[in-house]
C-alpha cells in the first residue's frame, strides 16, 4: 500500500504540476470549460497505475505471473521493517481525520443529505450567498434578502448557475475529488490542485451559463457576482465537496475577468486523453496464451505453487526485493531449466526463489519453453 501511494504520488504530481503552472495559458487558449475538463487527467492517471499493477504481463507470448512472498516474523528492537506499518497507520489516521472534519463541517452547515428527486429551496439567515448542496437530492440555499438584493435578471442568472452545478454533475465530481484528496492528504500538490480544480469549476459553470447570453446579461451577471460575494470565506467552503459557493471578493477578480471570454467547449483534449487511456489499457491488458492444445485465452497458472522461504538474514536487515525467473515446463508438468534473469538486490533472494519454483507443478498442456515468473519478497 505504501509503495502504491508513493508511486501514485509521483504520477499525479507529474499531472497536477503542469496544470497549475500552465493554468493561465490554458485558460486563454482553451477557455474555462475545456481547462476544467483537463482535471480528469488526475483520476485517469491513477487508473493507468491500476492497470499496470493488475493482472499478468505478456512476455514473448508466455505468461509472466507475479507472486508476493511476505514475512511476519518478529524482529527484536526497532527495525526498518517496522517503518511501513507505522507509515500505513499514520496515513490511515490522516484519511480518518479528513472525513471526520468533513462530517463535522456538514453537521454544522446543516446541509441536506436527504434522498429525493426534486429540488428543495431553503431560505437561511446564515446564508450570505446562494449555494447548492447535496449528493442524492439538491438543496438550494438562498439568503433571506435574495429577492431584495438581486434584480429579476440577476436572480435568473444566479439560479441558472446553481442549477447548472447539479445538472452538470459537479457535486458528484467533487465527492470523487475529495475522496482522492483524503487518500493523498499528505501531498501538498494535491491540496493546491483540488483548490484550483474547484475554482476552475466555478469558471466553467460561469461560461456554461453565459454561453448564449448577450453582453447586457454578462454585465448583469457580473454585478450579481459582486453582490453575492462576501469579504471572507471559510477554507471548508472550498473543500466541502457537496456545496458550491460563489466565493470571497478576492476570488471574484478572476471570475469577472473571464466573463468576457467566449471560447466554446471543445472535446479534443478529452478525446485525446481517451485514446491514450485506451492504448495504455491495451498494452497492460491480461495476456493470452497459445498452448500446444490450441486453447487460447488461458493463463499458464500453476496447479501447485509453493511460496519461497524468506531469508532470515534479509528479514533481520529489513531487505525487500524481487527475482525474475525463466523456466521450462516438461511434459509431466514439472519445472525445468530454471534461470535467474534479473534480481534486485542481486544474490539475496535468488536461491530461495529457485528452490520454490522447483516445486511448482503445471498442467501438461502448458509444456514448453520461455515461461517467466516474478517473485516479490516484501515485509509486513
Amino acid at each position: 500500500m505504501i509503495d502504491w501511494l508513493w508511486q501514485s504520488s509521483l504520477l499525479i504530481s507529474a499531472v497536477i504540476l503542469p496544470l497549475l503552472l500552465g493554468h493561465a495559458w490554458l485558460l486563454r487558449r482553451l477557455g474555462a470549460q475545456t481547462t476544467y475538463s483537463l482535471w480528469a487527467l488526475v483520476p485517469l492517471s491513477l487508473a493507468l497505475v491500476a492497470l499496470a499493477e493488475a493482472g499478468a504481463v505478456t512476455t514473448s507470448g508466455w505468461t509472466q505471473l507475479q507472486v508476493v512472498t511476505t514475512v511476519q516474523q518478529e524482529v527484536a528492537g526497532w527495525r526498518p521493517a517496522q517503518l511501513p506499518a507505522l507509515s500505513l497507520m499514520i496515513w490511515a489516521l490522516g484519511v480518518t481525520a479528513a472525513w471526520a472534519l468533513l462530517l463535522r463541517h456538514r453537521t454544522k452547515s446543516r446541509a441536506s443529505w436527504s434522498i429525493g428527486r426534486h429540488l428543495r429551496v431553503v431560505r437561511w439567515r446564515d446564508c450570505l450567498s446562494p449555494a447548492i448542496s447535496g449528493l442524492l437530492r439538491p438543496t438550494l440555499y438562498l439568503p433571506l434578502d435574495f429577492s431584495a438584493r438581486f434584480s429579476s435578471d440577476q436572480r435568473r442568472l444566479v439560479l441558472a448557475h446553481e442549477l447548472a452545478h447539479w445538472q452538470r454533475g459537479d457535486l458528484h465530481s467533487n465527492f470523487g475529488a475529495f475522496l482522492l484528496l483524503s487518500v493523498f492528504w499528505f501531498h501538498p500538490l494535491v491540496w493546491l490542485g483540488y483548490r484550483r480544480y474547484r475554482m476552475d469549476q466555478e469558471l466553467a459553470c460561469d461560461a456554461h451559463v453565459l454561453g448564449k447570453t448577450s453582453t447586457a446579461a454578462q454585465a448583469s451577471y457580473g454585478r450579481a457576482l459582486l453582490l453575492a460575494a462576501g469579504p471572507t470565506q471559510s477554507p471548508w467552503s472550498l473543500i466541502d465537496p457537496l456545496t458550491n459557493h460563489y466565493g470571497a471578493y478576492k476570488k471574484m477578480k478572476e471570475r469577472l475577468q473571464n466573463l468576457t471570454q467566449s471560447k466554446s467547449y471543445t472535446r479534443l483534449p478529452i478525446v485525446a486523453l481517451s485514446i491514450v487511456v485506451f492504448a495504455a489499457a491495451m498494452l497492460w491488458q491480461s495476456p493470452t496464451v497459445a498452448s500446444e492444445t490450441g486453447n487460447e485465452n488461458e493463463l499458464a497458472t500453476p496447479i501447485v505453487r509453493i511460496n519461497p522461504q524468506y531469508p532470515a538474514a534479509a528479514a533481520k536487515q529489513g531487505l525487500e526485493g524481487k527475482v525474475a525467473l525463466r523456466f521450462s515446463i516438461t511434459a509431466a508438468g514439472e519445472t525445468d531449466a530454471i534461470e535467474v534473469i534479473n534480481a534486485e538486490p542481486e544474490g539475496v533472494f535468488d536461491s530461495a526463489a529457485v528452490r520454490a519454483l522447483e516445486k511448482w507443478r503445471y498442467h501438461p498442456r502448458f509444456a514448453g519453453d520461455g515461461h517467466e515468473v516474478l517473485l516479490a519478497f516484501t515485509l509486513e
